[in-house]
């Protein structure tokens, strides 16, 4: 993911979050969604995004989290995490038809893993084949990244 979208990250996701302020440059402060930071004090924001070469990097001084904005927005913003990772994806192989196939291929695997969760599997395994548990265990594996 390059600056440019995670700027557009750090915008789609600073009308969500609780004290957001920018600090200048590629600096911005709010209250940290991975611990509920400042469950008491409200007006306390200590989640702090940074640039460092071409990434963005997050840290929460209450804590301790740290990791690139992608890590976060996939933590905590799920939504915003996949709509990037697609769009990403598609704008690096657009050109080549094979590449929208294994597009495709994802998608289905994604829609598959949330139609049969972890926990059907493991509740109904004596009901389905071998063979068939173990390609959608996988197929959770392959999603879960």
């Amino acid at each position: 993911m390059n600056l440019i979208e995670q700027r557009n990250a750090i915008r789609t996701v600073s009308h969500r979050v609780r004290n957001y302020r920018e600090l200048g440059g590629d600096s911005h402060r709010w209250s940290c969604d991975v611990c509920g930071d400042s469950q008491r004090d409200s007006r306390k924001a200590r989640f702090y995004v940074g640039r460092k070469a071409n990434d963005l990097l997050c840290h929460c001084h209450n804590c301790g989290f740290s990791g690139s904005l992608i890590s976060y927005l996939r933590i905590s913003h799920p939504d915003v995490a996949e709509t990037l990772s697609v769009k990403s994806f598609v704008n690096n192989t657009a050109p080549l038809l094979v590449d929208y196939d294994r597009l495709i291929d994802r998608l289905q695997d994604v829609v598959i893993a949330h139609l049969f969760p972890l926990s059907w599997l493991r509740d109904n395994k004596e009901s389905i084949s071998k063979k068939s548990f173990i390609k959608l265990y996988n197929l959770h594996k392959s999603t879960e990244r």
